[in-house]
């Protein structure tokens, strides 16, 4: 793993082939896509919110999307102002509340996906208007990659994340949240799992508590 040192990247702003299943998703590529949302980060780029909580507004995006510091920035989600609510740098999540957002909200899967799992993840890569579908399989879970600089117990999937999809959401064949779009190198795709996610946020999520 470490051989993908040189080529991982957090892919705020800025192709690699996926696997494809047999499985028909779209149903749930049509659920989830009315919980997305686009985060612009000033000369940044862009990347992607998800919203987890529909009556509080609350989404979450990769804390990487707005750098160490953001004291200052405007954090703009579907062209509407954001407010901090909460941030974890160490695992790369950050919540964020949007006055009127009115996103359907996407429920955390119960445990972290396993190797073999099929898993779809979702978000505006490369800054096109349309959101970007790709169903790929774990590869591998409990992932670390010594001096990177990214969180432990990542999980990876068989797919490289294309850029501006940080922060999406990876589910699975119920269309519930097993990962979160973090980076990606070499045909990778790497995120933090629903376990992280829940030790770290679940207190924001809607059906977390």
């Amino acid at each position: 793993m470490k051989r993908l040192l040189l080529t991982l990247i957090l892919l705020c702003a800025f192709l690699a082939p996926t696997s494809a299943a047999s499985d028909n998703w779209n149903p749930i590529a049509e659920k989830i896509e009315k919980s997305l949302a686009l985060v612009v980060v000033g000369e940044r780029g862009s990347c992607t919110a998800f919203s987890i909580n529909e009556q509080e507004n609350y989404v979450l995006t990769a804390s990487h999307c707005f750098g160490h510091d953001i004291e200052g920035k405007d954090l703009l989600v579907d062209n509407s102002p954001a407010k901090l609510i909460a941030r974890d740098q160490k695992h790369d999540l950050m919540v964020l509340y949007v006055k009127g957002l009115d996103k359907p909200a996407i429920h955390m899967a119960k445990r972290d996906p396993r190797v073999g799992d099929n898993v779809a993840s979702y978000g505006f890569g490369l800054g096109l208007e349309h959101p970007l579908f790709r169903v790929s399989y774990v590869s591998a879970t409990d992932t670390t990659i010594d001096g990177s600089g990214l969180p432990d117990r990542l999980i990876a999937v068989d797919t490289q994340f294309v850029p501006g999809m940080s922060g999406g959401p990876v589910v699975n064949a119920d269309g519930n949240l097993v990962m979160m779009v973090e980076a990606g190198g070499q045909g990778v795709g790497l995120g933090p799992g629903a376990e992280m996610i829940k030790k770290s946020m679940g207190r924001y999520f809607e059906d977390v508590k």
